[in-house]
């Protein structure tokens, strides 16, 4: 930056030296005031279209809303309305918390840009960030309808499907994808949609081949929740081995309780609430296992104290 701004120096009105220093100063991230080069490049040789956009990353960057507005409708004079542009109101207008105007422009975006998947994907996105998730979903749709091999079809979408139990639309989106073996959350996601379809072996099937402690932790749940106690014991034991977080641990402790091992489920839980006090999930458990063995206990107690009755019969009696 330093060798720039010298050659500006030397030679301020050089409008090539300016737009030089704007993609240098982009780059870098914006680390100077882009104002001025701005300005002084507009003045003298007008508004092209790497200026504008130059111009309007700046303002992004540093939240310089208005001026991103005024920039949009300097552009819109000179080459008339654009659906480009509708993307950039959006940006300041959010910013600015004008979300109602925001939220009409990012409609207006969808319909005109059917066939353009980075704008879609901006538009579900940010739908996203406004939780206005029926919009989203729509946007999304619409993504996956333009091109269903986008990143946020399968990172984005599909998640938000099966966030809503929307398991049949999900399967339906996979079915188009073409998921890279390479890409371990991708898979994760198809097999997780598999199993909400009922087909869980499949889903099973899928992980087989990746080896990591999510893997490991989402098939010991599955297991769990089909009451195979043993094979979701085995998988949390191996996250266990690795990482001792509280979700393996409270999710071993339940196995533990659904199968009548108290003891050992009140141990872990109560193991995972004195590492985290503020854990309520573990306090809550260690609570209820600890009130039912109390109580198993106290039916222990009251059956001792219960006197055995003499049902020998009179005749046995007798022969005595």
């Amino acid at each position: 930056m330093k060798a720039i701004n010298s050659e500006i120096r030397d030679k301020p009105k050089d409008v090539l030296l300016r737009k030089k220093r704007l993609f240098i100063n982009q780059k870098l991230r914006w680390p100077e005031e882009a104002d001025d080069d701005l300005n002084f490049i507009i003045s003298n040789a007008g508004l092209d279209q790497e200026v504008y956009l130059y111009g309007q990353d700046y303002f992004r960057t540093h939240h310089l809303y208005e001026k991103m507005l005024d920039y949009v409708a300097h552009w819109e004079e000179l080459n008339g309305f654009s659906g480009d542009n509708l993307q950039w109101r959006v940006i300041a207008l959010s910013g600015l918390g004008r979300e109602r105007e925001a939220q009409n422009h990012l409609w207006d975006l969808i319909q005109v840009s059917k066939e353009d998947p980075e704008k879609l994907a901006f538009a579900a996105r940010t739908y996203l960030k406004m939780e206005d998730t029926t919009r989203a979903l729509y946007a999304f749709s619409n993504l996956s309808r333009a091109n269903s091999d986008h990143p946020s079809v399968l990172h984005a979408y599909v998640p938000l499907l099966l966030e809503h139990n929307q398991f049949e639309e999900a399967g339906k989106v996979l079915e188009r994808l073409q998921i890279n073996v390479d890409d371990a959350e991708g898979q994760i996601l198809a097999a997780k949609t598999l199993y909400e379809l009922g087909r869980s072996e499949q889903a099973h099937s899928r992980l087989r081949v990746l080896n990591s402690l999510e893997v490991y932790y989402q098939r010991a749940i599955w297991y769990k929740q089909d009451n195979q106690w043993d094979s979701a014991t085995y998988y949390l034991d191996l996250v266990i081995q690795e990482d001792s977080s509280s979700r393996a641990l409270l999710a071993k402790a339940e196995i533990f309780e659904n199968q009548g091992y108290l003891n050992q489920s009140y141990a872990l839980s109560s193991l995972v609430f004195e590492k985290d006090s503020t854990n309520s999930i573990a306090e809550e458990m260690a609570r209820n296992v600890g009130r039912k063995i109390a109580y198993l206990r106290s039916l222990r107690e009251r059956e001792k104290r219960i006197p055995i009755l003499d049902i020998s019969s009179k005749k046995e009696t007798e022969n005595e």
